[in-house]
């Protein structure tokens, strides 16, 4: 008994060594648990059919006769390289493409699907348009570089023809400075009404002059014209200080008028020009800065006169302005030779009987010289005898007394000589942006007064070799 069950152990061992020797399919082979190292091909069912312009993403994309990425390659140089897509495997990520009527293996990842040429923009009627300001004119709808060449540079306000649009471009057709063609421009920088420029515009008409300080309530931006739409040139900051030189009605708004500082350039004294600085919405509800009566306004409408905006300058030793306008009134105040009138308005007036005439009258500012913020007003018979255009005209360069009572600022100092650092532009006065000479580089004057800081800049007056004075910004000298 014992023998037959030790056969029929040694009968169940053998089996079961043969059944952990065998496969579980027909060939009877051994199991390989680890996946096989060679990549099998695909085949070319995995392709879907299609029919699209493509481009090359970039310069250098390279082209395959097989998908092995060895055979027959042929490199494209240019990036934005049209080519017709007739086959793409998703799960390749790879392309069939037909390129100069032969078919190419190439990366999906080195194509771009996006119209870059326009091809299916909207063409519209030659539409003509203008530069927003700086804008690159391209040779593809791509603001990326690599993609699209820069061939053109439009400046704010250029005129461009407009022939087709799509996705966020505009093809125009271009021709100038030897570029000439159809190129692309983004649309957001394009415009169909060419942008006024605001500050070659004359707004003196709308202004009524004012020697105001105040205080800036919120931050405020400084701008060439008192039009939103106009340049921002700079700020003044909450609580800063402000002169107004003039209140008027600008573009929704009223506006104020002051003078900012420009721009310095080598061997100059630091200027100023007339900018604006919006006051308060259209129904003053909401107040920037404090926008006072303006009293010269109503008497200006009160006499009927017509605002004007005119300077002039005084050519003789004295002038009298008058109280109001007429030949009977007072004459108010005194002005002397160099000083500096402006003509705001002018009008008609008749004189009381038994003359009876129709004579015609300016109305004129001045400011008093030793009156700090002072602004006086006076009339002027229209002949204005006694007047010239320029301070040249009047009486050149100003002495040095008319120079201290013109400006309270202006001390005397002890005659020293001062030498030019490099180029000076000299001026006739401090309030005077025409230049009357200019010194260079190691040329020598003669120190004789200097001023306290006038909107942060120190003056020296100097006398030059034939007597006439002078004035330039201390900065400029050794």
């Amino acid at each position: 008994m014992k023998k037959w069950l030790a056969l029929l152990l040694a009968i169940l061992m053998v089996l079961a060594l043969a059944a952990c020797t065998k496969t579980g399919n027909n060939d009877n082979k051994p199991v390989d648990n680890n996946p096989d190292d060679t990549t099998t091909s695909v085949e070319e069912s995995s392709y879907q059919t299609v029919d699209e312009t493509v481009y090359t993403a970039k310069a250098g994309v390279q082209l395959y006769k097989e998908l092995d990425n060895t055979t027959g390659a042929v490199t494209i140089e240019k990036a934005a390289t049209e080519l017709h897509r007739i086959r793409v495997s998703t799960k390749l990520q790879a392309s069939v493409v037909k390129y100069k009527g032969e078919e190419y293996y190439v990366s999906s990842g080195n194509l771009i699907t996006a119209d870059l040429y326009g091809k299916k923009f909207t063409p519209v009627d030659r539409i003509t348009m203008y530069a927003k300001s700086n804008v690159k004119v391209r040779s593809c709808a791509s603001s990326d570089d690599k993609l699209s060449e820069v061939v053109a540079t439009l400046a704010k306000n250029d005129e461009v023809t407009v022939i087709a649009k799509g996705n966020g471009w505009s093809k125009i057709d271009y021709s100038k400075d030897g570029v000439s063609g159809e190129y692309f421009v983004s649309s957001e920088y394009l415009t169909e009404e060419k942008e006024i420029d605001y500050s070659n515009i004359d707004y003196s008409s709308h202004f009524v002059d004012a020697n105001v300080t105040r205080t800036v309530l919120q931050n405020l931006n400084v701008r060439n014209a008192p039009v939103l739409k106009s340049d921002v040139v700079g700020q003044l900051k909450k609580d800063q200080e402000v002169k107004i030189i003039a209140y008027g009605k600008g573009e929704y708004a009223s506006w104020g008028m002051i003078f900012y500082p420009n721009p310095v350039q080598e061997g100059e004294t630091q200027t100023y020009s007339r900018r604006y600085i919006k006051l308060c919405d259209t129904d003053c509800v909401k107040y920037y800065i404090e926008v006072p009566d303006v009293a010269v306004k109503n008497q200006i409408a009160a006499l009927g006169f017509t605002t004007k905006s005119e300077t002039l300058y005084v050519a003789v030793d004295n002038l009298y302005l008058r109280e109001a306008p007429g030949l009977t009134e007072k004459a108010g105040l005194t002005v002397k030779k160099g000083d500096q009138l402006t003509v705001v308005a002018t009008g008609n007036v008749t004189e009381p009987a038994p003359d009876n005439s129709t004579r015609k009258w300016v109305m004129v500012r001045w400011m008093k010289a030793n009156e700090s913020g002072d602004t006086n007003y006076g009339y002027l018979y229209a002949s204005m005898n006694g007047l010239a255009g320029s301070l040249e005209e009047a009486n050149g360069a100003l002495t040095l007394e008319q120079l201290k009572a013109k400006y309270q600022a202006i001390n005397s100092v002890e005659e020293t000589t001062i030498t030019a650092k490099g180029k000076v532009v000299c001026y006739f006065d401090l309030g005077e942006t025409k230049s009357g000479v200019e010194l260079k580089a190691g040329d020598e004057v003669t120190l004789v007064a200097k001023s306290d800081p006038i909107d942060n800049t120190v003056w020296y007056v100097f006398r030059m070799e034939n007597g006439a004075f002078f004035c330039a910004g201390k900065e400029l000298f050794n």
